[in-house]
């Protein structure tokens, strides 16, 4: 019987039509699937790179290619081992997945990249897969922790240093200022230069003070434009012949730092600057200015260079102390004391970028707003009971000679003085903080608690707070506190102002 052509066309249109059916099925089924492996290759928070057998790369994620800096159409094709950094790989080294590090320049910023190499097999066909980590961002937090702890052991040391010096040169500079009252002719020359001597170690060691918390007690004054010319007086003694400064010096107001310190922070900028000139050769030129900020309540002060300015990726690391892109020069810990110091005020530094195409540091400082301190003072009455507290004997009997025109008590321990405290009445208790057993800061809490009036007539004087509780406790003081070593017009201010408000 011969077969129906309609019924056979029928069967046919209706296999090639589920065929279609199939396929587009198959399709869908397959574009789901390849939109579902994107979807994860993409929501890797890795860089992830397939490369064939021969090492070529046939498929990236975007993080991959936001790494390596290349678009998709640059990366396929390319070999992976040069793209990743490891040239010496190949796919036969990978017996099992293999871990290694690597340095990937991507414009002016390199990143560490920590890599998993793997191999699998699809139908046959060998794929090499690397998966990176950037882990520039994880190095940069854990040598901010390191540099943070060396800082803090710096500080601990710093501050045990500055105690010992302070204690004794303390009483050698109140004995050398007795001596330069009562001599006369070359031999309070002599005096003079022993009292200059002693001074300058008082500011070394107050600058190692600088790795500690700051108290904020600043009470010094100075004018910056007066201290920018004298430091730059000394600066332009050590320049080499091809460099100059360039000096637009405006007037300012005063700011609440000596000149010392304003004048290390200008060396320390100044230095810097003239590294930065030196990297691009040619004539070395630092451009120096002063002035007042435009509503008149700060000064401020810039240094400009034309070396090659500071990439945008550094300007947040360098204040951070032993930050240096100098290798070999410097310790890296100039632009963070000058910071330090400036911070103590109120103040800030700030870098930009310079006209002449360099790097411009600009120190800006609020105006200062105390009131200056009398030049001599005397005691606006006769004989305040004061009662000195000190473990180091030569301190006491220094003091003691100093203050002969008050009627003065002392203690070398803080059992002592607590004993003399409940049993006498003093106008002023000057005690140091850090003494053996009973330190200054137990000894005034004791008298808080059973004698509570006695409290408000403490005046601290420290060589340093050494230990974390005493830094607390200076933190939270209220009651006025004396650096060693100190001036006696400071000292005597002070007792004239406790005993007449207590």
């Amino acid at each position: 019987m011969k077969p129906d052509t309609n019924s056979v066309a029928a069967e046919q249109s209706s296999a090639a039509n589920l065929a279609a059916s199939q396929l587009s099925a198959l399709r869908r089924d397959l574009d789901h699937e390849r939109a579902f492996i994107h979807t994860i290759l993409e929501s890797i928070g890795s860089a992830l790179l397939i490369a064939d057998s021969g090492g070529k790369v046939v498929r990236a994620n975007s993080v991959a290619h936001r790494l390596l800096a290349v678009g998709e159409e640059d990366l396929v094709g390319e070999s992976l081992w040069v793209r990743i950094g490891a040239p010496t790989l190949t796919f036969d080294s990978l017996v099992e997945p293999r871990r290694f590090e690597s340095y990937i320049q991507r414009r002016e910023v390199r990143r560490h990249v920590s890599w998993q190499i793997s191999h699998a097999v699809e139908e046959g066909l060998d794929y090499i897969i690397a998966s990176g980590l950037d882990v520039t961002d994880r190095d940069e937090m854990l040598e901010r922790m390191q540099r943070s702890d060396r800082m803090a052991s710096l500080g601990t040391l710093a501050a045990g240093v500055a105690h010992e010096v302070n204690n004794p040169l303390t009483w050698v500079l109140a004995n050398l200022r007795m001596l330069q009252d009562k001599l006369e002719g070359a031999d309070l020359e002599l005096v003079d230069e022993c009292l200059e001597g002693a001074d300058r170690i008082r500011r070394i060691v107050g600058e190692l003070m600088t790795f500690q918390r700051q108290d904020g007690k600043n009470v010094a004054r100075s004018n910056p434009r007066e201290a920018v010319q004298a430091a730059l007086s000394l600066l332009k003694l050590q320049l080499r012949h091809d460099s100059r400064i360039v000096e637009d010096l405006r007037d300012t107001p005063d700011v609440g730092l000596d000149r010392w310190k304003l004048g290390q922070v200008l060396v320390n900028l100044v230095t810097n600057a003239f590294h930065a000139v030196e990297r691009v050769g040619g004539d070395a030129v630092v451009r120096v200015t002063t002035r007042t900020s435009a509503d008149g309540g700060a000064a401020i002060i810039e240094v400009a260079d034309s070396g090659p300015g500071i990439s945008p990726d550094q300007r947040a690391a360098i204040f951070d102390p032993f930050f240096t892109s100098k290798p070999h020069v410097g310790t890296g810990l100039g632009l963070f004391v000058s910071a330090q110091i400036v911070e103590t005020i109120g103040g800030s530094i700030d870098v930009k970028r310079a006209q002449e195409g360099g790097a411009l540091f600009q120190v800006r400082m609020p105006a200062y707003r105390g009131e200056q301190r009398a030049r001599s003072l005397t005691p606006a009455r006769p004989k305040l009971r004061v009662l000195i507290v000190d473990d180091e004997a030569g301190l006491l009997r220094a003091i003691n000679r100093l203050l002969a025109d008050y009627d003065t008590t002392t203690a070398q321990s803080g059992q002592r003085a607590l004993e003399l405290l409940l049993e006498q009445r003093f106008d002023v208790v000057l005690c140091d903080l850090m003494m053996p057993e009973i330190d200054g800061r137990e000894l005034f809490e004791r008298v808080a608690r059973e004698k509570p009036e006695m409290a408000k007539r403490f005046v601290f004087m420290t060589g340093g707070a050494v230990t974390d509780r005493v830094r607390d406790f200076v933190e939270r003081l209220v009651n006025p506190l004396l650096p060693k070593p100190f001036e006696m017009s400071e000292m005597r201010e002070i007792f004239e102002r406790v005993a007449s408000s207590a």
